[in-house]
């Protein structure tokens, strides 16, 4: 399954950059990393089954994860762990590639109450198809 996510990220920054005019550089750095090398700057993409809290990271960093309910679980527990700036979190199915969400928790959660995190998690997961 990782080769799938991994695919399906390069297919989704491919489509981006053509479709939308994005301007960057797609490489394939192994090991489920790849980077986006804008002029100014290099984004870090992390391919991964299971969301894990990020690590320390200078730049902008997004992780493309299966949209699956332990991934958006860990996500709602430690939700304090990834209201970063410049994360972006992307949920998705592979073998389903229109069927995605993004969220960018620091932003995220300047606009939902705490109460709400967990059926606004749930919500948007749902709206997309989940991996079993």
């Amino acid at each position: 399954m990782s080769e799938e996510l991994k695919e399906w990220t390069l297919n989704y920054f491919r489509y981006r950059k053509s479709a939308m005019g994005e301007d960057y550089e797609i490489v394939d750095t192994g090991k489920g990393k790849v980077e986006l090398r804008h002029k100014d700057s290099t984004e870090l993409v992390l391919c991964a089954e299971s969301l894990s809290r990020p690590g320390k990271f200078s730049g902008k960093l997004t992780i493309v994860t299966l949209n699956k309910k332990p991934n958006v679980e860990f996500l709602t527990k430690n939700w304090k762990d990834f209201c970063i700036p410049n994360l972006r979190i992307y949920f998705t199915d592979p073998k389903n590639p229109h069927q995605k969400w993004v969220i960018s928790p620091l932003l995220h959660s300047k606009i939902c109450e705490d109460g709400n995190l967990k059926a606004s998690l749930k919500s948007m997961s749902e709206a997309a198809t989940q991996v079993e």
